[in-house]
């Protein structure tokens, strides 16, 4: 209470409003991580409506996530990684990154039903995960519901996967 929610912490929790509970979470974000604030912002709300105040925690408006600062290999260096490696399974796998963007979990659970060489496309459907159980297994959809996707991949790209199994 003194530290989290200093701002509004001499409000009755009846008389508080959603502006000041807005006003409170601007200024609280400018110290904190967005997922922190999420979390004060929920504990705020379900205090709030356990105690009879209360206010729709979808109306509030959180700091835009930062951005990651990602460095995208260049062509040389892609190929530099292909050209470095003996092993094949990799070999694909720096091919699918690199040429139909495919994350590691996308890759571990595609299968060859998955690719139609006639159209030069990759369907994207499912990920392959490690469970709390620590076990693998093939989860009906990619890390997002927009994840689920048709790629374009460079026929070179497919006669490498072509060139035996995936695994």
């Amino acid at each position: 209470k003194e530290h989290y929610y200093a701002m509004i912490k001499d409000i009755r929790i009846r008389d508080l409003t959603l502006e000041q509970v807005q006003l409170w979470l601007n200024d609280f974000s400018v110290d904190h991580t967005r997922s922190t604030a999420k979390k004060a912002a929920s504990f705020l709300n379900s205090s709030l409506r356990m105690f009879g105040g209360g206010y729709d925690a979808k109306l509030l408006t959180h700091k835009a996530e930062a951005l990651k600062d990602i460095t995208i290999p260049t062509m040389e260096e892609v190929w530099a990684m292909y050209e470095d490696t003996d092993l094949a399974d990799l070999k694909k796998a720096i091919m699918l990154a690199a040429f139909a963007g495919l994350r590691r979990s996308e890759m571990c659970a595609l299968t060859m039903s998955d690719i139609d060489f006639k159209k030069n496309t990759i369907s994207v459907t499912k990920g392959k995960i490690l469970t709390r159980e620590k076990e693998w297994i093939i989860k009906d959809m990619p890390k997002t519901d927009s994840s689920v996707r048709t790629v374009r991949v460079p026929v070179f790209v497919l006669s490498e996967l072509r060139s035996g199994t995936i695994t």
